[in-house]
């Protein structure tokens, strides 16, 4: 569900994430990027669009909410 981004671009938002992961990083290991919870995509998110947005940018939903305003 996740699109491949370039590598600069996968080690720019590795260097800016507090765990030091990229979206696919995260994803992969099934971790947020923002706070290193684990994450089931599954079970763990509202609505498909925070589904989508984990996807995307990696964060739990917690961290989502915190961000977008949940």
């Amino acid at each position: 569900m996740s699109s491949e981004r370039p590598k600069g671009l996968q080690d720019f938002l590795r260097g800016v994430s507090p765990q030091g992961m990229s979206p696919e990083d995260g994803v992969r290991i099934s971790k947020c990027t923002i706070c290193g919870k684990s994450v089931n995509p599954n079970t763990d998110f509202v609505n498909g669009i925070s589904v989508k947005e984990y996807f995307q940018s990696g964060m739990c939903q917690e961290d989502q909410d915190k961000i977008f305003g949940g």
